[in-house]
């Protein structure tokens, strides 16, 4: 098993999500940007998108919020 294929980082666009980036991280989005090859666009609000961002993850990494 790849550990970095199986994280899941959100607030990937934020300040602190930016510096934990890796090529093979699976990454939650508001807008596609296209800028992350694993991506899943959605919002940590809607039970859907969440369920699709975290299927085959083991690690999740909650960096988003407010500001």
């Amino acid at each position: 098993m790849n550990d970095t294929t199986s994280i899941l980082i959100t607030g990937a666009t934020g300040f602190i999500g930016q510096r934990l980036l890796s090529e093979n991280c699976t990454v939650l989005v508001r807008k596609d940007t296209g800028c992350w090859p694993k991506r899943v666009v959605g919002d940590l609000l809607y039970p859907e998108s969440l369920k699709k961002a975290c299927r085959g993850i083991h690690t999740v990494i909650h960096c988003a919020g407010y500001a």
